[in-house]
């Protein structure tokens, strides 16, 4: 933990890592860690190897209070998980903007790939959950994720109602994923490292959402990814001007 704080001292993304439970970093081992934060910066700087980010922030656009957002994050949270390529971590509600009736994401170069087995895995778990997979699909990808032993906290996170009528607040997201991170510990369970930018990802997804305020119709929102919306947002020849066409 101490070593991110001091990666990310003075840069944009400082408040980020107050997002990550400290249990975490006794899940993931120290190399896997710092694999992690050598890519997210390596990302962040302009290299050319595969997109064309600039290694200066894009400018944030500054927040209306009339245009609500909320649930294109979700869907682009979403549509991320079920496409491949890079994963946006950085869903905070000032890279939202609304021009007239479209929205559009001010991309930030915080993004990470994930591992092939991670994303099937974060798939199955999501389609198992709100979409009409056959029963046993949950259950199944939270064994491969290895988290199995915490099923019953994201069924009282994110089951029921909530899948039609959530409300969102990083102080559930905190606890929560704080119980999910202490649990795995109690029952010794190996965790994913690719936790640590789904966790980022989460965190700046309720930030948002809470900033927004409302309920949300999350089965909803999954289903409008799955039926496509949100596709064109991450087309690489977009990234260059680092604005990703409206929608």
């Amino acid at each position: 933990m101490a070593f991110w704080r001091r990666l990310l001292e003075g840069t944009s993304w400082q408040t980020l890592v107050t997002y990550v439970s400290p249990a975490f970093f006794q899940l993931v081992s120290t190399r896997d860690v710092s694999r992690t934060a050598y890519q997210l910066v390596r990302n962040w700087f302009d290299e050319g190897e595969r997109l064309p980010f600039r290694s200066e922030r894009p400018e944030a656009g500054e927040i209306d209070a009339n245009c609500r957002t909320g649930e294109k994050a979700l869907i682009l949270f979403f549509h991320q998980i079920y496409v491949d390529g890079p994963v946006f971590l950085d869903l905070r509600r000032n890279h939202f903007q609304c021009v007239g009736p479209s929205h559009v994401f001010n991309v930030s170069p915080l993004y990470c790939d994930w591992t092939a087995e991670f994303r099937t895995a974060m798939r199955q778990l999501y389609w198992g959950f709100y979409g009409d997979a056959e029963p046993g699909t949950y259950q199944s990808a939270l064994r491969s994720l290895g988290i199995e032993v915490v099923a019953d906290i994201f069924d009282r996170a994110f089951g029921g109602e909530r899948k039609r009528a959530a409300r969102f607040t990083l102080s559930d997201f905190r606890v929560t994923f704080h119980e999910v991170f202490t649990r795995c510990l109690e029952a010794k369970a190996a965790l994913h490292p690719d936790f640590l930018t789904l966790g980022i990802a989460i965190a700046t997804l309720y930030d948002h959402l809470e900033l927004d305020g409302g309920v949300y119709d999350v089965a909803a929102c999954y289903a409008r990814a799955m039926n496509g919306e949100g596709s064109g947002l991450l087309a690489p020849n977009h990234l260059d001007g680092l604005l990703p066409p409206a929608v």
